[in-house]
């Protein structure tokens, strides 16, 4: 709860909110390290889980690696070196073409039954990763042969398939979400925003803030399972759908609306991850995937509040727009006025003012918190 509750965030509010999640930042980097798998003596990678119960010192994947060189790379951009990235990123090609040529270990994940390198959702992970420890928004060319790779696989170079990286996969028809999580492990490597791209955006925000209006509560460990076929097997993505919103919300520049359930979410977050020391996004389950989108949102809420020109963007839009802080001027006024009026001139005539300034002032914060979450 915050000073006057869930409904009001204010300045100091947002403060406490960001110098924790901050906290909540290092903790998962701890989790993260300390959840390390040594991968033919000269690698370091990391399985699906980095709790106590579901941990393995010896299994490990392309996804889990990818996200943990995510999550320690950004560490490094902020303060100073981390060893295990050099050994981390033997595990992440950056050309597919040759399996020969890669990792023995990777090469054994290329292999059937895995065959790993035919999934484009991995490989679209990996290309993210290899962003990582790279300043700055966009990455111009030349890119690594895996980026250009995976373009080429697009279907009319708008669309993927979960299937797009096997052979022939260029023939099957797009999928949403499949092509959604590739543009978003891309979106470092493209420097245009197309009007589609704008458009989608704009469809994004409308849905999003549409099912928070219907959602109301907030449980930020409930993942969503995306499955998804590979010709005779079966994966599936798992995303954390307030994690996820709250991000996408915060990477379009936080539009009002969104703002108390950003800041609500990244709250929830920070104590989740002090009680767990790391994110639990599923009951009893600290996956390391989910640490990496736990990651991203904490740095970015971070990031906007130290921006001190992008801060009020964290900040809910009570007494921001002129109407209400006039609104809430005139209530208190009559207030006052109707607290002198009862004690002293025309005590009938007082209460009614009194009453009245206190149905302004009420109605001020009421309609004000209303446009925050329409």
């Amino acid at each position: 709860m915050t000073l006057f509750g869930d409904r009001v965030w204010l300045p100091g509010d947002i403060k406490a909110v960001a110098g924790a999640a901050q906290d909540a930042r290092f903790s998962i980097e701890r989790r993260v390290i300390s959840g390390k798998v040594c991968v033919d003596c000269d690698a370091i990678g990391w399985g699906q889980y980095l709790d106590e119960v579901h941990h393995s010192p010896s299994q490990w994947g392309l996804l889990g690696t990818s996200a943990g060189y995510q999550i320690l790379a950004r560490g490094q951009l902020e303060g100073g070196p981390v060893p295990e990235l050099a050994q981390v990123r033997l595990l992440l090609p950056a050309d597919v073409t040759d399996i020969g040529a890669l990792h023995a270990a990777v090469q054994t994940k290329a292999a059937p039954p895995k065959c790993d390198l035919h999934n484009v959702i991995r490989l679209a992970f990996i290309a993210e990763a290899l962003a990582a420890d790279k300043p700055g928004d966009i990455i111009h060319r030349p890119h690594p042969p895996l980026v250009d790779y995976i373009f080429s696989l697009a279907r009319q170079g708008r669309s993927w398939n979960p299937r797009s990286a096997q052979p022939g996969g260029r023939d099957y028809d797009g999928h949403a979400v499949t092509t959604a999580y590739v543009l978003h492990a891309l979106r470092r490597y493209e420097d245009d925003n197309p009007e589609d791209v704008r458009a989608a955006l704009a469809r994004c925000q409308d849905e999003l803030l549409a099912w928070r209006r219907r959602e109301r509560t907030l449980v930020i460990n409930r993942p969503l399972f995306e499955g998804y076929q590979l010709g005779s097997t079966t994966d599936y993505l798992i995303f954390n759908p307030e994690l996820m919103t709250a991000l996408f919300f915060l990477r379009i520049g936080n539009p009002r609306p969104a703002r108390r359930f950003v800041a609500s979410v990244t709250r929830e977050l920070n104590r989740n991850v002090q009680a767990n020391n790391g994110f639990e996004g599923q009951l009893g389950m600290i996956p390391l995937v989910d640490q990496e989108w736990a990651s991203r949102l904490l740095q970015l809420f971070v990031g906007t509040y130290t921006d001190k020109t992008r801060r009020h963007l964290l900040l809910p839009g009570r007494l921001t727009t002129p109407v209400v802080r006039w609104a809430l001027f005139i209530g208190c006024v009559l207030v006052l006025v109707g607290t002198l009026m009862a004690l002293g001139v025309d005590f009938k005539t007082g209460v009614l003012v009194f009453i009245a300034g206190a149905v302004v002032t009420g109605a001020s914060f009421i309609l004000q918190g209303r446009g925050d979450d329409e």
